[in-house]
């Protein structure tokens, strides 16, 4: 009687057809708890952007900037750094200072080109600049929206 040590090809077929199965049964699932999780990590960095500027805007010479003219807002928070709008120096100045780690690249995601902070109505929004989700507004909370 022979000794057989190993598995016979069938056997070694047969495994990879059924972790193939498995594979395709559990990525989509996978898929959509990365899409979750990027999503809220967006989200919590507009609240982190929109904090920030609740916290600049204590600055009396930050907050008479904004109030001048406040639906002319408009500051992109990018990659390595915020842009400076001249008639709002003041208030940007405050912004990269409040802003944990500046504006450094955990404010861009997914080949977005950064977030951009509006003020209007008396409250900042945070709108998402490039990507396929440009123009989303991200707060106030529009997760619904953003997931869709």
């Amino acid at each position: 009687m022979k000794n057989n040590k190993g598995f016979s090809l069938v056997e070694l077929i047969i495994v990879i057809a059924i972790m193939a199965i498995l594979a395709a049964a559990i990525a989509p699932a996978l898929i959509r708890y990365i899409n979750k999780a990027r999503i809220a990590d967006d989200l919590t960095a507009a609240g982190e952007i929109v904090s920030a500027a609740n916290t600049a805007m204590t600055n009396e010479l930050a907050n008479d900037e904004v109030m001048k003219a406040p639906s002319a807002l408009s500051i992109n928070i990018g990659a390595s750094s915020i842009s400076i709008n001249s008639n709002y120096s003041n208030f940007t100045s405050e912004l990269s200072k409040t802003l944990p780690n500046g504006a450094k690249k955990k404010y861009v995601k997914d080949g977005s080109n950064g977030y951009t902070l509006k003020f209007s109505n008396d409250q900042f929004y945070v709108v998402t600049l490039g990507g396929s989700k440009a123009g989303t507004m991200l707060n106030p909370s529009a997760a619904g929206d953003y997931a869709q």
